[in-house]
Formats: C-alpha cells, sequence, structure tokens
C-alpha cells in the first residue's frame, strides 16, 4: 500500500539549501539548540512534549551525520546553516507554515 500523504512539511533537497532534509520542526528546535536551550526549555516554547524534542533531535543528528547536539551545532555553523551575529538566521523564511 502507498502512502498518499503529503511531505509538504519537509523542506525540499536542493543541494544549495542548508536546511535541506530537516522537517520545519526539527530547524524550529535546531534553532533553540543553538541558542542553548534544555529539552524541557523548548518544549515549551514549542507546545510540544520533551519526547517529541529528543525525537526531533535524534532525527538531525542522524540527518546531520553528528553524535552530540554540540557536534550538530557546530555543523550548522561550519556548513553556514547558522551565523554568528546573524539573527534571525539567513534561511528563517523557512520556518513560514
Amino acid at each position: 500500500m502507498t502512502s498518499t500523504r503529503s511531505h509538504s512539511h519537509v523542506i525540499p533537497r536542493h543541494r544549495h539549501h542548508p536546511f535541506a532534509g530537516f522537517t520545519r520542526r526539527e530547524v524550529d528546535v535546531l534553532i533553540l539548540v543553538a541558542m542553548d536551550c534544555a529539552n524541557t526549555e523548548i518544549a515549551g516554547q514549542l507546545g510540544i512534549s520533551v519526547r517529541t524534542v529528543e525525537s526531533h533531535v535524534r532525527s538531525m543528528l542522524r540527518k546531520a551525520g553528528r553524535k552530540s547536539r554540540a557536534g550538530l551545532v557546530a555543523h550548522c555553523y561550519a556548513s553556514g546553516i547558522l551565523q554568528h551575529g546573524v539573527w534571525p538566521p539567513q534561511w528563517a523564511d523557512v520556518l513560514s507554515y
């Protein structure tokens, strides 16, 4: 049985798009992780459970090929997804639903 479910929540995998492959909610979580927020803070700000935050973080770690939150954030700065002193992130337009 094939799924007819829409995948509009997944950011397209364009080679030059830094959030390629991350869901919009993962990007929300990523930005808060980069701001050094704890899972409980992220959950409260986004109105989701701590377990859901943990799931998003695990998914991003897998997609980015990283082992830790620090590695994920370092990867995001190294690849230009996030930039020091630039807020909101250059690609914040992807956050509009």
